[in-house]
């Protein structure tokens, strides 16, 4: 789902409905879609977790075991954050205001989005949705898009301790502006907020017992806990399962301390002082921890 859009302000960015249309047509669906063919057992896989957690990991582990089965093209990700490249503002809010490229963008890539999920609800290949879950209740109303079009649901949570996963999005954000001269920069309040309502989400959508499969996976993509839909402990086992992982006193502290004094060098080279400033707030958090 879209980002919390720009508050108090008129998005000037926003394309009409006409050139939202037309990039679509034109962009997204033939760089991501095209060659895209159904499978005789489909299936759609949400993969959850907050910015940083590591989701393309796990994600990249389950592309590979359906592509073993039904072959290279039958596959469709739909993922708001792939299309914001394609968005004709993308290039100028890179250089002039990376920190609001998500607020600014969000409408028409989630607009895109749905355009992608009726596409595929038709064409019935396998799916790859990604997100933070924040609102389970949205996220609920797709899966059961997916269900009524006979698709088997799966939901996939990567849970990392938020040193972690904090560590990673600024980390991926210096890749940006080292390699592109910009970068969409992740606000701290979404990654936390994000971070505070997983548990929660995950127990609601395991209660309404609409995944045939829920699997856990920690920060490196592998699977910690898997349940089905007949487990009558599934929430427990699930909820458990995410706090486990959370727990600091599975962290090496001394590693993640190299790793952010890595990353705060790299924070001053590219001149980008808020940067530095948030890896040096992590990293005394880091220590007190």
């Amino acid at each position: 789902m879209p980002q919390p859009e720009l508050q108090g302000s008129v998005n000037s960015h926003e394309l009409s409905p006409e050139q939202n249309r037309v990039v679509y047509e034109t962009e997204i669906f033939p760089i991501n879609y095209a060659d895209l063919h159904g499978v005789p057992n489909p299936s759609v896989h949400f993969f959850g977790g907050q910015p940083g957690a590591g989701k393309s990991v796990a994600e990249d582990r389950i592309i590979t075991e359906l592509e073993s089965v039904d072959g290279k093209n039958s596959i469709a990700e739909i993922s708001i954050d792939n299309y914001r490249p394609q968005h004709t503002a993308y290039s100028q809010l890179l250089a002039t205001d990376e920190e609001n490229l998500g607020a600014y963008t969000n409408q028409d890539c989630w607009l895109w989005s749905e355009r992608a999920k009726d596409y595929v609800l038709q064409l019935k290949p396998h799916v790859i949705r990604e997100g933070t879950l924040r609102n389970p209740d949205q996220t609920l109303t797709d899966v059961g898009s997916y269900l009524e079009s006979g698709f088997r649901a799966e939901l996939h949570i990567v849970a990392v301790h938020e040193f972690i996963s904090r560590l990673r999005y600024l980390s991926r954000y210096i890749d940006e502006v080292e390699y592109y001269g910009g970068g969409r920069l992740v606000p701290r309040s979404l990654h936390d907020e994000a971070y505070q309502q997983l548990p929660e989400s995950v127990a609601a959508m395991t209660d309404a017992r609409m995944f045939h499969k829920i699997s856990i996976h920690n920060g490196n993509g592998h699977i910690i806990e898997e349940v089905e839909l007949t487990d009558l402990d599934a929430t427990r086992k699930t909820y458990m399962a995410v706090m486990s992982e959370r727990d600091s006193g599975k962290m090496d502290k001394q590693a993640l301390i190299r790793d952010i004094d890595q990353q705060l060098e790299r924070a001053h080279l590219i001149g980008r002082p808020n940067i530095a400033e948030e890896l040096q707030v992590l990293r005394n958090e880091v220590v007190e921890a």
